[in-house]
């Protein structure tokens, strides 16, 4: 693979350490799936995904809407909750997986994969770390789970009957997401059943047979221990239906014929004597229709890795009660299916076949090599191939081909022709679609038997039904196939105002197609464009460059990205399949290596995203025609460049996807720099064709202020929560001293009252004391006027009389006296009981207020600690930092002649007779300005005939080749080479013409 200026290196490290441009970042979305026809909440897992206001699904029938919070004090209106959606799926949605997408202030993310179930799913709750904590669940079920920590287990209880099957498929890599998961089966007693890693599509997969009746366990963790918010799972658990293998693998295109299935839980399946580790496989006949044109076929409802990207297949479930099987593929094959023949394991038993055919094989049982033969004649053209590691199997496929003869003695010769192993190069690390399958373009060298060995590196150890293969030896069908990669795996493809980006088509080329390949895009939205590329016929990988308009208005589009040929006098059009990186990694610096191959998969749809940002750089490549050299040329392409916003660095520059051989030019552009040209150097043996390349910018120390609008609103936001805040402590302030207020008056008007209560009581007790008092008086009084009548003469008791009565009557005034006091007093205290329940009731309304008052106080003081803390975070990371920032040029197209020159054609014939001489007129046509001379020698020449080596000065065209034959020379038709010599750039460019010379014999004269 050439070094690339866009290569990323697998790392795990935090954004803010090798910051880019933001693009909106989906890594995981929890739980990761729903059963159709349910409504579940999401929460996201990502980066830059800020204002994220929108999940894009690519199925209609699966919508969402943003969780929103309840009315506040401090939000009269309901606010969205950041990262959590919730979502529906209708319940006609087929299962199966989807892709999912947020929208944002930074575009439209990456996607990641949401799938569906038709059965009941629940998501789990922690803690269940242990036996005794385990979540308790009833079967069949999904179990949405996340492994949020390195030392995070999950484990479940159920409970099964005797005799039941029941499978546990845990999907986690099928969902993108990062966990490793290594599942165990325990007993109610906590002993180990079984466990398992890797049972089925590289993830857990248990077969469990339930030995009795009562409660089990499941236990799910990760095989390094590794842990965050990206570990999820949907592990499903229940007798589903499960399809191991179909058998034949592939079909003819348009066929609808019967296939074998090989599974487990199979409704109406029969026993098989075949087992997967021990567990025994049922078989169920079925139909499966293929389509007539499997190129342009929808995708199969499932996880897709990029060596499988260019196959193409169809999907197969099979219905139980009530719950989908997994899916199953059936691939379209190149010729007529033959079945492998059991007794084929040495080449003495070697299968005989008829080509075009495509055998339908395994590698099975353990140790298994397969051999097959068949007969071919001399420049017969075959590609041979074998598929098995395309069809997601963990196989290596070795081809070796082998050609039979007798000698004189009957005996069989055996001559190895060739070996054949893995396909392909990596093109792109983002999307490496190198596989181990094997395949090799065969030539017969003569009649002859052909013999083909095929195994698999691994069949020694281990034996296992579900291995399959395709061996096809086909007449060639040069074709094609394409995958559309956006180039940058940090998010979604993003484009800013005046920016460019680029998609990666990268092609198969079916059975050596050499003839160039258009690659076209359509559904841009307004303002963007896209020049069309060339792939030429050396090239696997072609960049598609957009270009947003400097007034490019923010949007959305899904994109179709064509591929056209002309491949054997047709007009063959192939739509590009779409994929995706798994993984954001940070980019190189131009001179750093290429990575390891990141995760990857292929996806639904190439969805663009315009933001309203600016580019800080832009460069153009003069693309106002083809540019046009000789194989040992040089370009030299000029180039624009425009600085914005203050961007004052040097830019580093170099081309890419350029052919084979063309030495890799790289350059600068200084700050200031608005012009330039760069040279392309070609050597003698860089491939002829059309191609289209570009510049790749890196873009260095650009300062860049992270979402300053976020910054701003939450500057805004801080100061009215800082004026609620203080308006709210000011207010709890007052309101704690018109509380102290109020206190003081109940306290003062209760002791008042207490104290007109005991005044009160005093003139009471006096009333009464002065009531009795007078009583006395009053009895005293009549005592002693009745003793006073009694002896009216006594002047004593007369003058008693008048002393008893001014007694009663000064009691009658004290008593008076004493009832006024006691009414007033009683007045007064009624009025003190009046004044005393007012004051407590305001000191209630007093004590209400300044409790509220400082419970919003309390609440303003947090929301003002959160919206400072927001407001801080928002500030530096808006504050400028120096960042690196990657963008291409516009691209080019450039046409590579074979030479400099073409020959005209020379006569069919050029006749002379035995002793003369002639001249045979050479004129050439000079291409792209090449003036300099060229040399015309003989090669490969006649007995008895001279003929002069001669050049073509610089500027001319013509000249004439002087032949000369002797008197002797051998009459009759001669075959003659002339060689042609040019020198471009100080290397030697040559080409031979053949030529017929016609020698007529002279006879002597008598």
């Amino acid at each position: 693979m050439r070094t690339t200026l866009m290569t990323f290196l697998l790392v795990f490290v935090p954004q803010t350490l090798y910051a880019q441009l933001p693009a909106s970042r989906l890594d995981s979305i929890f739980p990761a799936g729903a059963q159709a026809g349910a409504t579940v909440e999401v929460t996201l897992g990502g980066g830059d995904l800020d204002d994220a206001a929108e999940l894009r699904f690519s199925h209609p029938g699966i919508t969402a809407k943003p969780k929103m919070t309840e009315p506040t004090p401090f939000n009269k209106e309901p606010q969205p909750v950041p990262n959590q959606f919730i979502v529906t799926a209708a319940g006609n949605v087929p299962v199966g997986t989807y892709d999912v997408r947020v929208r944002g202030k930074y575009g439209l993310s990456n996607p990641r994969t949401f799938d569906l179930s038709n059965f009941a799913e629940l998501t789990e709750t922690e803690p269940n770390n242990e036996l005794d904590a385990a979540t308790e669940i009833t079967l069949p079920l999904t179990v949405n789970g996340q492994v949020n920590g390195a030392s995070d287990v999950d484990v479940y209880r159920f409970t099964a009957q005797a005799g039941q099957r029941i499978l546990l498929d845990c999907r986690a890599r099928r969902i993108d997401s990062l966990l490793d998961p290594v599942l165990s089966v325990y007993d109610a007693k906590g002993r180990e059943l079984v466990n398992n890693r890797d049972g089925y599509a590289k993830e857990a997969f248990i077969d469990f047979q339930v030995p009795a009746a009562g409660d089990y366990y499941v236990r799910i963790a990760d095989a390094l221990y590794r842990g965050n918010a990206n570990y999820v799972y949907r592990l499903a658990i229940g007798p589903m239906p499960h399809i191991d293998y179909i058998f034949p693998p592939a079909g003819p295109a348009g066929s609808n014929n019967q296939y074998t299935l090989y599974g487990r839980n199979l409704p109406g399946g029969q026993p098989t004597e075949l087992a997967v580790d021990g567990n025994q496989l049922q078989k169920l006949t079925v139909n499966v229709a293929l389509p007539g044109d499997p190129a342009s076929h929808p995708l199969v409802n499932a996880r897709i890795d990029p060596e499988q990207a260019f196959l193409d297949t169809v999907e197969y479930r099979v219905q139980g009660q009530p719950m989908l099987s997994n899916t199953a593929c059936v691939g379209i094959a190149t010729a007529p299916v033959v079945l492998e023949v059991d007794t084929n394991n040495t080449p003495e038993q070697a299968q005989k076949l008829t080509p075009p055919c495509e055998v339908a094989g395994q590698f099975y049982p353990q140790h298994d090599y397969d051999w097959y033969s068949f007969d071919a004649k001399q420049g017969d053209t075959y590609t041979i191939e074998v598929i098995s590691h395309r069809l997601g199997l963990p196989t290596d496929p070795l081809l070796v081909i082998q050609q039979i003869t007798k000698n004189d003695k009957d005996e069989e010769q055996v001559k190895v022709l060739a070996t054949a192993d893995d396909i392909g190069t990596r093109d792109r690390a983002q999307f490496d679609t190198r596989t181990v399958d094997a395949s090799y373009k065969f030539v017969a060298p003569v009649d002859a038997t052909y013999r083909v060995n095929v195994r698999d590196g691994y069949s020694a150890l281990r034996s296992d039904p579900r291995l399959v293969y395709r061996l096809a030896i086909r007449k060639q069908q040069p074709d094609f196939r394409l995958v559309a990669v956006p180039r940058d795996p940090w998010g979604g493809l993003v484009l800013r105002k005046g920016d460019r980006t680029t998609i990666d088509v990268l092609a198969e080329r079916r059975d050596n197609l050499e003839e160039p390949i258009v690659v076209s895009v359509t559904g841009l939205p307004a303002g963007v464009t896209s020049s069309e590329v060339t792939l030429g016929p050396s090239m696997s990988v072609a960049t598609l460059v957009l270009t947003a308009a400097d007034n490019a208005a923010p949007a959305i589009a899904n994109l179709q990205i064509v591929g056209k040929a002309k491949i054997e006098g047709r007009d063959v059009t192939r739509v590009a399949r779409a994929g995706t990186t798994n993984m954001s990694m940070r980019m190189l610096q131009p001179n750093q290596a290429p990575p390891n191959s990141l995760p990857a998969r292929v996806s639904r749809q190439v969805v663009l995203s315009v933001t309203d940002e600016a580019t800080p750089f832009a460069m153009q490549l003069k693309n106002d025609k083809v540019w046009e050299t000789t194989r040992a040329g040089i370009l030299k392409i000029p180039y624009t460049a425009v600085h914005r916003n203050n961007y004052k660095g040097q830019v580093q520059c170099t081309v890419e996807n350029l052919p084979a051989n063309i030495n890799r030019t790289n350059f600068n552009i200084a700050a200031g720099n608005a012009s330039g040209e760069f040279q392309l150097t070609l050597r003698n043996n860089t491939p002829a064709g059309i191609y289209t390349l570009h510049a790749g910018a890196f873009v260095a120390a650009y300062s860049y202020a992270r979402n300053p609008e976020a910054a701003e609103a939450a500057k805004k936001r801080k100061e009215e929560i800082d004026k609620i805040a203080a308006d709210a402590a000011k207010a709890s302030k007052d309101a704690a001293t018109a509380k102290q207020q109020a206190d003081k008056a109940a306290t003062d008007t209760a002791n008042a009252g207490k104290a007109a209560e005991q005044k009160q009581a005093q003139a009471k007790k006096a009333e009464t004391d002065a009531v009795a008092a007078q009583k006395q008086a009053d009895e005293a009084a009549a005592k002693a006027k009745a003793a006073a009548a009694a002896k009216p003469d006594d002047a004593n008791l007369k003058n008693a009389v008048t002393d008893a009565e001014k007694v009663a009557t000064d009691a009658a005034a004290k008593v008076k006296a004493a009832t006024e006091v006691a009414v007033a007093a009683t007045k007064a205290f009624e009025e003190a009981q009046v004044k005393s329940k007012e004051a407590a009731e305001k000191k209630t309304a007093a004590d209400k207020v300044a409790e509220e008052a400082a419970a919003f106080a309390k609440a303003a003081a947090d929301e003002k600690k959160v919206t400072d803390k927001r407001a801080t975070d928002t500030a530096n990371a808006a504050k400028a930092k120096n960042i690196n920032y990657w963008t291409a040029s516009t691209p080019i197209t450039i046409k590579i002649h074979e030479y400099p020159i073409t020959l005209a054609a020379l006569p069919e014939a050029t006749r002379l007779k035995q002793g003369e001489k002639t001249e045979l007129p050479l004129t050439i046509t000079r291409l792209v300005e090449y003036a300099d001379q060229v040399s015309f020698t003989v090669v490969r020449g006649v007995s008895g005939v001279s003929i002069q080596n001669v050049n073509i000065p610089k500027g001319q065209t013509q000249i004439k080749l002087p032949i000369a034959a002797a008197a002797n020379a051998a009459p009759g038709s001669q075959e003659v080479t002339l060689r042609a010599t040019m020198r471009v750039n100080n290397q030697s460019l040559t080409f031979d013409q053949p030529f017929t010379l016609e020698i007529e014999k002279v006879e002597a004269k008598k």
